[in-house]
């Protein structure tokens, strides 16, 4: 009897960014990669991986008792470990010459959601009230550190963080970045001084993969003398390669990234990066088939999905002749202080990823991919679809003031990341050629939210040529507005003006 386990790190999310100490944050994401790839200790092979990304990992086991003594070790190994991290584990067995692996497998993913959604052993006790509490985690503090002359008391799943992020040698990541480089490992490393303590948390996520695994599924089809097993491992065979394209892709549009902003940007960068040290600005934190999350310079957040998309853009997946087209993802980017909950932020970002899946959606961009952005001062107690709907649209007039999410590499839509590099050029232009000041760029921010009208006494009050530096980014534009469908189109590049550059 054959058996399938198939594993999951549920909330990875909450587990990595729970902290806002870079060094914790690093060591998670280390420690969910360690788990995730090198199964030496457990001696699986590795073409009996079947699936390994999206933070789920499918095994075949060839027979039940290999599967349990699996399950007993490895999950006795992260309990007794790794304090704080969530593993659900299911197996479902099955008789490979008989059974359709395709049946067996939809089956399995169902077992999992369902044993996720019980949760079964979710409620424990966590102290008895009279412990310190952990400043991270909020559980009992089970030791302390001191900084800036003060205790922090730490969890016993924080101080298993430290440990790995500050003391392991090997990161996972490294494959990641030109030799000679090295990511940033503290919050100090991604910013140059604390006048510039702006990151960006970038969420990054696959379009339509589930559409793809589908597709491939009906593209293999069992022959008419074919046995259930010869399909079975030939099923198999072709899934296992379709996971390890999208690492492959996903990896190298990574290091794509990564390489051009070390190797291209040294210039431009070196007032708010450690470019000159060799620490690239960047902390990759999940890198999981197509689910990728990142921390980086605020000021290069958004570019660098940019690269990163465009990047991926150039990929086309092929799988044993079975064409499943290009690579096309969304990104979300949340610009915040060097202070603010990186909680917050991811959960930030994550919201903008998905706006910008619905905006393809809506407008049925089907092979496209998109970038929406946000910069935040302060707490946010709304998500980004009311922050939208209230603080981005003049409702008395119908005007949209943003043109995000912006669709990457598409002519036929206006509201578009070139258009939106155009208004920022051009507003550039407008400080370095005609002298207008950077305060009157940020009053006319004020002004676009009050409307065309405004806006138009505005530039008549102060002279500005709106024709030359704030042309139309579209033909029905008129004094920062496009007529056609009511949006701004320089409120955004307003709004990043302080934290944005250009890069190579």
């Amino acid at each position: 009897m054959n058996t399938l386990v198939l594993w999951e790190f549920s909330r990875k999310q909450n587990y990595i960014f729970n902290s806002n100490k870079l060094v914790e944050c690093v060591g998670a994401s280390l420690i969910i990669r360690d788990l995730t790839e090198n199964f030496n200790e457990y001696k699986l092979k590795e073409d009996n991986f079947i699936i390994r990304g999206g933070g789920k990992t499918l095994y075949l086991f060839e027979t039940e008792k290999e599967s349990e003594e699996f399950i007993r070790d490895y999950s006795l190994n992260v309990i007794k470990d790794y304090p704080g991290l969530e593993l659900f584990m299911v197996k479902q067995n099955f008789d490979i010459k008989r059974d359709s692996i395709k049946e067996v497998i939809n089956q399995i993913y169902r077992k999992l959601e369902e044993k996720k959604g019980s949760r079964l052993y979710a409620g424990n006790q966590i102290g008895f009230g009279i412990e310190r509490e952990c400043t991270s985690t909020k559980y009992p503090a089970a030791g302390y550190y001191e900084e800036d002359n003060e205790k922090r008391y730490i969890s016993s799943e924080v101080i298993v963080k430290r440990k790995i992020g500050k003391e392991n040698d090997k990161d996972f990541f490294d494959n990641l970045i030109p030799k000679g480089y090295v990511f940033s490992k503290k919050m100090d490393d991604l910013v140059k001084d604390s006048s510039k303590s702006y990151v960006a948390v970038v969420h990054i996520d696959g379009n339509g993969m589930g559409k793809k695994i589908k597709n491939l599924g009906k593209a293999v089809n069992k022959g008419i003398d074919e046995s259930e097993e010869n399909f079975n491992r030939k099923y198999i065979r072709i899934l296992r390669g379709f996971s390890s394209e999208i690492n492959e892709k996903y990896s190298n549009a990574f290091k794509d990234m990564c390489t051009s902003v070390a190797e291209k940007n040294q210039d431009n960068l070196k007032d708010c990066t450690k470019l000159e040290e060799n620490i690239i600005p960047i902390r990759p934190l999940i890198m999981a088939g197509d689910d990728v999350t990142y921390i980086s310079n605020g000021y290069i957040g958004i570019e660098t999905a940019r690269l990163f998309i465009e990047n991926l853009n150039k990929y086309h997946i092929t799988i044993e002749g079975i064409d499943l087209g290009k690579l096309h993802a969304c990104a979300g980017i949340a610009i915040v202080k060097k202070g603010y909950p990186f909680i917050e932020a991811y959960d930030l970002s994550e919201d903008l990823c998905q706006n910008a899946k619905r905006m393809l959606l809506d407008r049925n961009y089907e092979d496209e991919s998109s970038i929406d952005f946000h910069i935040t001062q302060g707490n946010l107690n709304k998500s980004i679809y009311e922050i939208r709907e209230e603080d981005y649209k003049i409702n008395s007039d119908n005007i949209n003031l943003t043109m995000r999410p912006l669709v990457l590499n598409n002519s036929k839509d206006w509201r578009n990341y070139n258009n939106f590099l155009e208004s920022f050029e051009n507003i550039k232009k407008s400080i370095d050629e005609d002298k207008i000041g950077r305060g009157k760029i940020k009053e006319l921010r004020e002004v676009l939210t009050k409307g065309i009208e405004e806006t138009k006494y505005f530039f008549k009050f102060y002279k500005i040529n709106c024709e030359k530096y704030f042309k139309s980014l579209e033909a029905t534009g008129e004094y920062c507005f496009n007529m056609r469908d009511n949006t701004c189109m320089y409120l955004d590049a307003i709004e990043v003006m302080d934290l944005f550059i250009k890069l190579n």
